[in-house]
């Protein structure tokens, strides 16, 4: 089995299409974390309907930020992989059997699949999902972006969980997998994978500044490592 984390913030709408995208396409045992991060919206009551055996909801009183609702599913998650999936990104047919065969393949701790928008990698334009034959190799690279990641419960083990002083959000992903990294663990896109991603729809509706948010992380970001290198 393999655990599967939501956070919802102020986006019923989107998260139940997200929802209902892992539902239809996830074809092995599973289980749903939804965690509603503080939303002052129908948010809670929309979620807390899909409450079932295999689909727990966990309501934050307050925003934790991306990272702290993030990680309050993989406290609560119980499966030797968890899934962290942005509440606008959608799965597609046979995405998580391919992500854990990849997994197994390779020997990689952490895997992302293609997608038409994210940074890093991982960004692709196929058309209709067709994915091209020079792209069906496994790739081995430093960064996967956090819109979709499988992670093996022994990452969070060695290395902690995502370091949430980077607030709302940006820059907690570029941080994990710096650390994954210098841990020694492997992280592979996985070249059969395809999530559709909408991005930004949280900061959208939530009408955050990007820009600002992308700054402010980036100066967290590059103070840690700036301390870590004086340290070491």
């Amino acid at each position: 089995m393999v655990s599967i984390v939501i956070v919802n913030w102020n986006t019923p709408e989107i998260t139940i299409r997200s929802i209902e995208a892992v539902q239809k396409h996830t074809r092995i045992p599973y289980e749903l974390i939804l965690v509603d991060n503080g939303s002052t919206d129908s948010s809670p009551s929309v979620l807390s309907e899909y409450s079932r055996k295999n689909t727990q909801v966990i309501l934050n009183e307050k925003n934790l930020g991306f990272a702290g609702g993030y990680n309050t599913g993989i406290r609560a998650s119980k499966n030797n992989f968890v899934c962290l999936l942005n509440s606008d990104a959608f799965p597609t047919r046979g995405w998580m059997q391919s992500m854990l065969r990849c997994a197994d393949k390779t020997g990689a701790s952490m895997v992302g699949p293609w997608t038409n928008e994210a940074k890093g990698p991982q960004r692709k334009k196929f058309k209709h999902r067709l994915i091209p034959k020079v792209f069906r190799t496994y790739k081995k690279v430093d960064f996967l972006s956090f819109f979709c990641v499988l992670i093996e419960r022994k990452v969070f083990n060695r290395i902690g969980l995502l370091d949430e002083r980077f607030g709302l959000g940006t820059y907690e992903d570029d941080d994990f997998c710096r650390r994954a990294r210098e841990a020694g663990f492997k992280l592979m896109i996985d070249p059969r994978a395809w999530v559709w991603h909408e991005a930004h729809a949280t900061m959208k509706a939530n009408q955050l500044d990007e820009q600002s948010l992308k700054e402010e992380s980036f100066k967290k970001y590059s103070q840690k490592w700036l301390e870590s290198e004086h340290i070491s």
